[in-house]
């Protein structure tokens, strides 16, 4: 799959579009088809070298994604494939495929750029909890 991968700090020339190994579904978890990103503050300061860069290589950014449910992980009953989803806080947003914990992540009852948007600027109105 192609990905965004930071190979150093500094300006948005340490973003490189390569070729990475498509992740495995693990127990647990959603791979999810990225349709939309968000560009997180947190992001340009790891991007910057102002914030720690984790140690994982090859190292894709971006914690901030909305896409479709891939694939579903053993154990994981409340999701189906081709459900919409948003999540964050695991980076790895900048690519094709994510791979995200199942567990505390949104559906999307709408349009998912415009309801991410909405989601990121204070609106909640297209987001219903995970089932528990």
């Amino acid at each position: 799959m192609r990905a965004i991968v930071q190979i150093g700090t500094g300006g948005p020339e340490v973003l490189q579009l390569q070729e990475v190994p498509e992740p495995e579904v693990q127990p647990g978890h959603l791979l999810v088809r990225v349709k939309a990103i968000g560009v997180n503050y947190i992001d340009t300061m790891i991007r910057r070298g102002w914030y720690p860069m984790p140690q994982r290589q090859p190292y894709i950014p971006g914690i901030e994604v909305a896409g479709v449910v891939e694939e579903v992980g053993e154990g994981v009953s409340d999701w189906q494939v081709g459900q919409r989803v948003m999540a964050g806080r695991v980076s790895g947003a900048y690519a094709e495929f994510w791979l995200v914990p199942a567990k505390g992540k949104g559906r999307v009852t709408g349009d998912a750029v415009g309801c991410w948007a909405r989601f990121v600027f204070g609106g909640r109105n297209c987001v219903r909890p995970a089932a528990k």
